[in-house]
């Protein structure tokens, strides 16, 4: 419980204060630091602020337009953020509770030592096939009292793991199904 309560103190401080450049912090809230962007798409904070977002590999694989058809709202995917890992996420929108983000790991983990790293005991286990027959492992269940979505994959960029969930301050909640949905096909169009 409070390992829980931890998590959401964390996302909500993170979320209404944005990141610092600290990202060993960042990573053990199990949170990507991300510079808060401005409505022109321009960063505020870090580097490249003022400069406008680019999208570059491997977040461009997926779209704007691909993106929102699959999320059923407007988003913006942002990325590549580098660090410990490399990061891709879209922008979060305050109307919108959709928290979506994919990361690659540096591939020092294999695929089953990830599985166990990124497990929560809050969270169901099973294996599932993506595109072209590659072996994911989703994990769903109910996070600090809100669905959540991981899937974890080895594609051709390295290890990905997919998060998506309710971040808590947007008006349209999605459901456990969206959410799987959502980062089903995110972790598919990797895979394919």
């Amino acid at each position: 419980m409070t390992r829980l309560l931890a998590g959401a103190t964390a996302l909500l401080v993170l979320t209404l204060a944005g990141c610092s450049d600290d990202e060993p912090a960042d990573r053990e809230a199990g949170r990507p630091h991300r510079p808060e962007a401005t409505a022109s798409g321009s960063a505020t904070e870090g580097e490249g602020a003022g400069e406008e977002d680019e999208t570059g590999p491997p977040c461009d694989t997926v779209d704007d337009e691909q993106l929102s058809q699959w999320a059923g709202s407007s988003q913006t995917v942002i990325g590549p953020q580098e660090g410990f890992e490399v990061h891709c996420f879209s922008r979060i929108d305050p109307d919108d509770s959709l928290e979506l983000t994919w990361r690659f790991e540096d591939g020092s983990d294999t695929l089953a030592e990830l599985v166990e790293l990124e497990s929560d005991p809050s969270l169901a286990q099973r294996e599932v096939r993506l595109a072209g027959g590659v072996r994911a492992v989703m994990l769903t269940g109910d996070y600090v009292g809100s669905p959540h979505t991981r899937i974890i994959a080895e594609v051709e960029e390295g290890l990905l793991v997919v998060d998506a969930r309710n971040n808590g301050i947007g008006d349209v909640l999605r459901t456990a199904d969206e959410l799987r949905r959502i980062a089903t096909r995110v972790a598919t169009a990797y895979a394919g």
